[in-house]
């Protein structure tokens, strides 16, 4: 799985937990999408980005984050599922600007 550091930190914490169920966790920075397709690895499933970040409001970009996901990165297989989460403003419109 493949993470922003910037996510509420009981999720951290969480994902951090998850580690004795043999599930990896890579954090990267929330904006830096180059990190996001740089964790990528032959085993990753998941990329779990939250946005706006709480408490921080960081935004990632969800269309560079969704090709990465199915395919567009550095793995030509795709297949990876993005979660995105956005609690702290659900209200909100969020959707890919591409």
């Amino acid at each position: 799985m493949i993470c922003s550091h910037s996510v509420f930190g009981s999720t951290i914490r969480l994902l951090n937990d998850f580690a004795k169920f043999g599930v990896q966790s890579t954090f990267v920075s929330q904006t830096d999408v180059s990190q996001w397709r740089d964790a990528v690895r032959p085993n990753t499933k998941l990329l779990f980005a939250e946005s706006p970040t709480n408490p921080l409001t960081e935004v990632c970009d969800i269309a560079a984050l969704a090709k990465i996901a199915h395919g567009g990165g550095r793995l030509a297989r795709g297949g990876q599922l993005l979660l995105l989460a956005g609690a702290a403003a659900a209200h909100l419109r969020s959707a890919p600007t591409s």
